[in-house]
């Protein structure tokens, strides 16, 4: 059983309490712990991720703990590369809020079992399709279709 102040600490200290123990993994004690373990070592970093990181000169997780959010933000992207610095400090764990998630999109999708070459058989497709959306689509959100 692993214990921790978030739940990337107690993830991770799970592994180490294995088979039969406990295991607390704090901030207090996480360098000293996995300081100087491979990036891989890290829940949510892959071998491809630790790779990329290696590339740069980050092999550890206090190298990476120690990285620049913004040099990795030019190489994973705006929220993965500082999330990977976080990852390293132990404080990448999210803040939930509990709020009703609104779809702000809807699709559909049809295969066909044969290509359809004829464009009348396709606009007559469509047509069908879009057809099928006005008994779909609820109107009470203001966006009839049609």
């Amino acid at each position: 059983m692993g214990i921790g102040e978030n739940k990337l600490q107690a993830k991770i200290a799970t592994g180490f309490g294995k088979p039969a123990g406990l295991f607390r993994l704090t901030h207090a004690n996480w360098f000293e712990v996995l300081g100087a373990r491979p990036t891989d070592a890290l829940w949510g970093i892959g071998a491809k991720t630790a790779k990329k990181l290696a590339g740069l000169g980050i092999g550890t997780v206090s190298d990476l703990a120690a990285a620049d959010p913004d040099a990795l933000a030019a190489v994973f992207g705006p929220m993965t590369g500082p999330w990977l610095v976080l990852l390293g400090r132990a404080e990448a764990t999210p803040t939930w809020t509990i709020r009703r998630y609104v779809a702000r999109g809807h699709g559909r999708e049809e295969t066909f079992q044969q290509n359809i070459a004829d464009w009348p058989a396709v606009q007559a497709e469509v047509t069908r399709i879009a057809g099928c959306w006005r008994w779909i689509w609820p109107p009470s959100r203001g966006r009839p279709c049609g």
